[in-house]
């Protein structure tokens, strides 16, 4: 697989946490979940750099891939930590009256009567 591909590959949850990231910075003006969404993109970079520094058998990559990548690893980790804490969704039931404005329906009279 080739560097192109994996990049792709982490572009999908970095769309998604960069849109993420506007929603908290601009429409609801918490710099706090702004801060951590940033700060896991820094953490991947962080990440990514170090790993492209040690002893392992790495490409050489220039610091735009880094990056890249560094954000995109930030953003699957951020994702993923985002769908483990998801609470689960409580089922919702339908209710449906046959009340009216002028005589609300009792549980006798089948409706339409």
């Amino acid at each position: 697989m080739e560097l192109f591909d994996f990049t792709a590959l982490l572009s999908i949850p970095a769309v998604v946490k960069a849109l993420d990231a506007y929603r908290q910075l601009v429409l609801e003006r918490d710099w706090r979940k702004f801060g951590f969404t940033v700060g896991s993109w820094v953490m991947g970079v962080g990440l990514v750099a170090l790993a492209a520094q040690t002893s392992l058998e790495l490409p050489e990559w220039n610091w735009a891939e880094i990056i890249l990548i560094g954000i995109g690893v930030g953003a699957t980790g951020s994702v993923l930590h985002d769908v483990a804490k998801k609470e689960p969704i409580a089922p919702v039931t339908l209710v449906t009256t046959t009340a009216t404005a002028d005589a609300p329906a009792s549980e006798d009279e089948p409706p339409g009567v």
